[in-house]
């Protein structure tokens, strides 16, 4: 029941608000970096993204092509194996860079650190070796998975972008966060959009399929069938397996036959701007 309600009020906060600019809250903890160095990276992160021809395979993603442009990823990559601490050291200099592929890993590496260390964690369900690889790493350096993430995502990195924009409990710090701060739930949301609108404009798939719940479910947008009917059109153009049928099928009892052709005109503006050469 809690568990149930706890998703409820997460979808309550997220549902139906403006959107606002994503907020790089600095972590100002001693003896650990603050948000000006990791904000410095941004520009030049940036920078190279959009100077890059293919950010997905300069960034080491395996894309499944599915046409002259649109694109699946089939894999985002793990955290590095080996030391935790050594691999941020051996792979910060890069993420200050504008690698997002760095600052990637280097968030990779503490989601993968923080959940074998969460408290409730046991011990049939930590791996050894990799328990053996985080247990040093220092509170501080725990908490700026989050930082290392918005970093990777403003850098151009396709799997934090999606990521970023998939998971608002870890951005906002849980359902408490978000209760806590309605602008930055606000703020949150436009730069999720942002990025999954960028995205699905470099001919990702993935990005179409997270537009279109979003707008389904009136999550950071208000809600909106047609416009949701319509990127699955255009994802099912693109690729007859990718689309969710269960969704189309509810919004197909939903619109009025009007609505569906306007959907349909709409899913071919779509594809036209995300997906054809």
């Amino acid at each position: 029941m809690r568990k149930a309600m706890l998703v409820v009020g997460m979808m309550s906060v997220l549902g139906g608000c403006e959107h606002g600019a994503a907020p790089d809250t600095p972590l100002k903890q001693e003896g650990v970096p603050t948000v000006s160095p990791l904000a410095s990276a941004v520009a030049e992160g940036a920078r190279r993204a959009s100077a890059s021809r293919d950010p997905e395979s300069a960034n080491g993603l395996t894309k499944r092509m599915l046409g002259a442009k649109a694109f699946t990823v089939e894999d985002f990559g793990a955290a590095p194996e080996g030391d935790a601490e050594a691999v941020i050291r051996n792979l910060e200099a890069q993420a200050r860079a504008g690698s997002g592929a760095a600052s990637y890993a280097i968030h990779l590496k503490l989601f993968q650190c923080s959940n074998l260390l969460k408290p409730s964690g046991t011990s049939s369900s930590i791996e050894g070796s990799q328990w053996e690889e985080c247990k040093d790493l220092s509170p501080e350096r725990l908490v700026q998975e989050v930082d290392w993430l918005r970093l990777a995502a403003s850098q151009g990195h396709l799997g934090a972008q999606i990521r970023f924009a998939s998971d608002a409990e870890l951005v906002l710090g849980g359902i408490s966060g978000m209760f806590k701060d309605p602008d930055a739930v606000k703020e949150y949301k436009r730069q999720a959009m942002e990025y999954l609108n960028a995205a699905a404009e470099r001919g990702s798939v993935d990005a179409l399929s997270r537009i279109a719940d979003a707008h389904l479910y009136g999550l950071k947008v208000e809600r909106d069938p047609v416009a949701s009917y319509a990127y699955y059109m255009a994802m099912q153009t693109v690729d007859p397996h990718s689309a969710v049928p269960l969704n189309m099928r509810y919004l197909q009892k939903e619109l009025t036959a009007n609505q569906l052709e306007d959907a349909n005109k709409r899913s071919k503006e779509i594809y036209n701007e995300c997906c054809r050469n």
